[in-house]
């Protein structure tokens, strides 16, 4: 269970870089504007988002894998 779990915090992280590069450039190719203060708002959030959740599963899976060697 904790190898699915870094695996799946690892695919959050790396889905976060993907949108990243998505939020930075994509607003301005699609509909031909530039990009406002709230495309960049809500993409840092959500990149915010994607970070955090990524960043707890490789925790929680890492610090059951310590807890478990230790037993």
């Amino acid at each position: 269970m904790n190898e699915g779990l870094k695996a799946v915090g690892k695919g959050f992280l790396q889905l976060g870089n993907y949108l990243f590069v998505a939020f930075l450039f994509a607003p301005s190719f699609i509909e031909k504007r530039e990009m406002t203060f709230s495309d960049v708002g809500f993409g840092f959030i959500f990149l915010v988002f994607l970070y955090a959740l990524g960043g707890f599963l490789i925790f929680k899976s890492t610090k059951q894998a310590n807890n478990n060697k230790g037993n």
